[in-house]
């Protein structure tokens, strides 16, 4: 009985040991693949640690190689600074010696153009001609439609050591009273005459120590008597009051293309009265004045050179 049983209930058992069996290698299955997980996750950690630690350990190694690299370039970039310095004090003390030579060259080149001026002028002056003028009183004072006339004859010489070209002579008549002013119209004489010699070019050479006779005309134009007769009244009404003549003598020199020189003059023109031989200074329109009745005479500040 014990026997049958046993045998029955074998199969059972063996099928039930086997079923174990089978759970149990699966659930050894399972944890030996878990455990090959970790064990593999545990490798990567390892794996990364390690790349980490190297990582860290280069890191620290540049850090410390850097920082003494630093050290160094700041040690020569001092050293260089230092060097630059040096240079830029020595460029700075070379730059101010030049510019002390600079000003010392240009105050010798000033004082040799100075000098080379004064010289210059010192033979312009000595070797220069000057020309001046002898005027007389060389015809009436006439009168006619147009104004009037005076006849003078001009004298022109030449006191200099050299030859004065384009020896031009500008004379002019003038009203004192109701004209323009003497002065300021013996500059314009003056001017017109320069003009003359540097634009045309034309006048009489005039050697040292030799003279030119000039006779000449010089009017007054009839607006000009009219003009000044209307501003006087009474016993001075159709009377001239004041006559100038402005000359003006305009020349070059041989040694200087661009130079003219003049020479100026402001004669005042006196009548001599017929009847009472004394000297004045009114003519009446209209009436002829001989040449033996007038005179030239010069006033202060009436002769200008250059």
């Amino acid at each position: 009985m014990g026997k049958i049983w046993r045998s029955w209930v074998k199969p059972f058992v063996e099928i039930a040991g086997l079923i174990a069996l089978i759970i149990y290698t699966c659930y050894a299955g399972r944890m030996a693949r878990a455990a090959k997980k970790s064990a593999d996750a545990a490798t990567v950690a390892a794996t990364a640690a390690t790349s980490a630690a190297k990582t860290a350990a280069d890191t620290l190694s540049e850090t410390q190689e850097g920082e003494t690299d630093t050290h160094t370039l700041a040690i020569a970039a001092g050293k260089q600074a230092d060097a630059a310095k040096s240079q830029s004090d020595n460029t700075e003390s070379i730059a101010k010696a030049a510019q002390a030579e600079i000003a010392t060259s240009t105050n010798s080149a000033e004082a040799a153009k100075n000098s080379a001026d004064t010289a210059a002028r010192e033979l312009e002056l000595s070797e220069r001609p000057w020309v001046d003028a002898d005027v007389r009183i060389n015809g009436p004072l006439a009168f006619n439609v147009n104004g009037a006339n005076l006849s003078i004859l001009i004298t022109l010489r030449n006191t200099g050591h050299s030859p004065a070209f384009n020896t031009t002579i500008n004379p002019q008549l003038m009203i004192i009273f109701g004209g323009p002013d003497p002065f300021q119209l013996r500059n314009e004489v003056c001017q017109g005459a320069v003009k003359q010699v540097s634009s045309y070019g034309f006048g009489v050479s005039l050697f040292p120590n030799s003279d030119f006779q000039s006779p000449m005309s010089v009017g007054l134009g009839k607006q000009d008597i009219e003009k000044a007769e209307a501003s006087f009244s009474g016993e001075l009404r159709g009377k001239i009051v004041g006559l100038n003549l402005v000359v003006c003598i305009a020349y070059r020199p041989t040694f200087n293309n661009t130079s003219v020189y003049t020479t100026g003059y402001i004669f005042d023109v006196i009548e001599i009265d017929k009847n009472t031989n004394l000297p004045g200074i009114t003519f009446p329109l209209g009436e002829e004045v001989g040449a033996d009745r007038l005179r030239l005479q010069l006033g202060p500040g009436a002769i200008v050179a250059n």
